[in-house]
Formats: structure tokens, sequence, C-alpha cells
């Protein structure tokens, strides 16, 4: 009698007990699971990746698309137009070698390529180049290097031959230093030492 009395005491109460549990275990069910929704795995996975991508190095980059620096053109005693423009020659990579040679053969740093213009030959002017040494550049002379390379020449030929360029050729004549491309010369010969200069293009 006694033991049917405590059952119908105990069992509404047990019953609000698993109603209780139930009602508390749906948050924390909800609670687990929600990290490992398809929607937050998605969304996480990118900015995760995102996170741990390596830097990129342009390093190797920089050194493959370099380009080795150009040679410079030193002036001695520069000289100058009457219009006040500086008076200029280059010298071609051919012709800073062949210096560079002579001067190493002959043991002698000092090694120029002296120029000069005179009247004659066969179209009026013609140019000499001869060896020397950068030593014996006067106040009237100028002096172009490049590369270790020295070519001297005086200002009145500077004036003639101006925006030049002293090259080295191999021809079926022989190799030689020659003054080519300039922009004043309006004809030359065949030996190409011999050329007339238009004056109009001044």
């Amino acid at each position: 009698m006694m033991l049917r009395s405590a059952r119908r005491v105990l069992q509404p109460k047990l019953g609000q007990f698993s109603s209780l549990t139930r009602t508390l275990a749906i948050p924390l069910t909800l609670h687990i699971q929600l990290p490992l929704t398809r929607a937050n795995y998605t969304t996480e996975a990118p900015q995760q990746a995102k996170r741990t991508r390596a830097p990129t190095s342009l390093s190797n980059t920089s050194r493959s698309f370099g380009e080795a620096p150009k040679h410079q053109l030193r002036i001695i005693n520069k000289k100058f137009a009457d219009d006040g423009k500086l008076l200029i020659m280059d010298i071609s990579d051919r012709a800073i070698t062949k210096l560079n040679n002579i001067a190493q053969e002959e043991n002698n740093p000092g090694v120029a390529l002296r120029i000069s213009v005179e009247s004659g030959g066969c179209h009026g002017f013609q140019y000499n180049l001869n060896l020397s040494d950068v030593n014996t550049k006067t106040d009237e002379d100028c002096v172009f290097e490049k590369g270790g390379a020295k070519v001297i020449i005086d200002d009145s030929s500077l004036g003639i031959l101006r925006e030049s360029t002293v090259d080295y050729t191999t021809e079926l004549i022989g190799s030689m230093f020659k003054v080519v491309d300039s922009p004043y010369m309006a004809s030359s010969c065949g030996c190409g030492s011999s050329f007339d200069f238009d004056f109009s293009k001044l």
C-alpha cells in the first residue's frame, strides 16, 4: 500500500525531470553541431587557406629581367659650339674592345686614339687616326673616355666630326678604326677617311 503511494508521488516528478532533460538537451545538441554545418565550413575554409598562403618572392624575377649597365661616356676638357651646344663623340663597343686590347698588349693604360681633320682628299676633308698617349693632350684637345678606351680630338676637328661615332671595322681591305654615323657628312669615299661636310646642317 505504501509502495503504491510512493509511485504515485514520484511518477509526476520523474515526468517533469524527463521533460526538463529534453528541454536542456535541445540547445546543447545544436550548440555542438553548429560549427560542423556546411555553411560554417565553407565560410571558414577559404579564410584559413588565405592566412596560410606563402608570400610570393620577386627577387628572382627582378634578377631575370635585369640588364647589364652600359658604359658611361666621360668627357675631359669639354668643348662647346658657338651656340653653346656641347660637342660630343661616341665610341662603339668594338672600338672600346680594340683600344683596350692595344693598351693591354703595350702595357700602357694611357693608350689613346688621336683624331684630326684636315683639308684634302677626294671629297674635301679627310681625317687622320693615329695611336697616341693621353698624356700628350693639350688645352685645345678634348678627351672622350668610355669603358677604359680613350679618344683625343682637337676642338676644330671635333666641330666637324661632332655627334659621330668612332668604330672599329673589319672589311676586305683590312681592319681599321673609322668615324661613322656623322649627321653632317654629305658623302665619303670608299676608303672612309675622305668625306664632304655639309655646313648647311649645322
